[in-house]
């Protein structure tokens, strides 16, 4: 694993932009292994000391960027607006209960798990790139000869990444480095040699992976019904998923927790894509989460895949602990 900083006399304030480059293109690198590491320092702002009621809200890394960037040759590939938002809904649908109190480390703490601060409020998070877009989740293969570039745009306001009891109380968070830790993979020579031949050839590469897009809409009409026009997609980019969550009056709240998703008394919902209905009955929700078979019986019907059933499974469990209503 070798580290990568940003340019240097780069920044880490507020509206930034911090560009990390691989600066040696003849290397074999593997990004979908790759990491952020990020240290830093939440303090009152007035006394510049650590304070107990200060705490970090799940997945805070995301919040402290307003942006995400991943260019291959100058071209951008990936981006992920607002991460913040995106990751957190990402994560809290796909990953399982091992899987979430295993990225601890990376400031995932969805079950207030010990914090990962010191007593004088320093913290230092590893967190995987596979996390936080979707070129690094899907896109497994070794990238070589070409120059890469990770861009992260600092928030405006560190506010949505910090959680305290008392809204008078001023947050001060600074950021002292920024890595990013990528593979670099060793290749016999006749591999090599083997490589070399197919990039004279010129052949285009395909880089297949999904892509989070979020949109938002703050406003919602004071009317029991909505219908939402999102813009349509091209044949190239067809949508997979589909993730709808609701919030209310939590962006820019210290006393709030914007990792936190609320109910909102959501009656149903439908999906209108291409003319098709889904899903075709209408849903049921309530406040009561133990009468919410039918939805997670959905999810295990959609996919096979083990990891869906656990995560279905985990988050009734969690609803009824909890009395969360997602």
């Amino acid at each position: 694993m070798h580290s990568h900083p940003p340019y240097a006399n780069t920044t880490f304030n507020n509206s930034d932009e911090i560009r990390i480059p691989i600066q040696t293109q003849d290397i074999y690198t593997l990004p979908c292994n790759s990491s952020l590491y990020i240290e830093g320092r939440l303090v009152e702002a007035k006394e510049k000391k650590w304070s107990p009621t200060l705490r970090l809200v799940n997945n805070f890394v995301s919040f402290l960027f307003d942006e995400l960037r991943y260019e291959i040759g100058g071209i951008v590939v990936d981006r992920v607006r607002n991460p913040g938002i995106t990751t957190t809904i990402k994560g809290l649908v796909s990953f399982t209960n091992n899987e979430g109190n295993s990225y601890q480390h990376a400031g995932w703490n969805h079950q207030d798990l010990p914090e990962i601060r010191n007593s004088e409020g320093y913290f230092s998070v590893t967190i995987p790139l596979k996390n936080l877009m979707g070129f690094f989740e899907d896109f497994k293969k070794v990238l070589i000869n070409i120059r890469q570039e990770l861009v992260l745009i600092r928030s405006s306001t560190d506010v949505n990444a910090i959680i305290t009891s008392t809204s008078s109380e001023k947050p001060h968070l600074d950021l002292y480095r920024i890595l990013w830790r990528i593979p670099h993979i060793q290749v016999a020579d006749t591999e090599k040699l083997h490589l070399m031949k197919y990039i004279e050839k010129g052949r285009d590469l395909q880089l297949a992976f999904r892509s989070w897009e979020l949109h938002e809409y703050p406003v919602l009409q004071q009317t029991n019904k909505h219908t939402w026009n999102v813009k349509a997609t091209n044949q190239l980019e067809k949508p997979r998923f589909v993730i709808v969550a609701f919030q209310t009056d939590r962006k820019g709240q210290l006393t709030k927790n914007l990792s936190h998703f609320d109910h909102c008394n959501l009656s149903n919902i439908k999906l209108f894509l291409n003319s098709e209905i889904y899903p075709y009955d209408n849903s049921v929700f309530k406040h009561d989460p133990s009468i919410h078979p039918q939805h997670y019986h959905n999810v295990q019907k959609d996919n096979n895949n083990n990891n869906t059933i656990a995560i279905a499974k985990q988050w009734r469990e969690r609803e009824r602990e909890q009395k969360i209503n997602i």
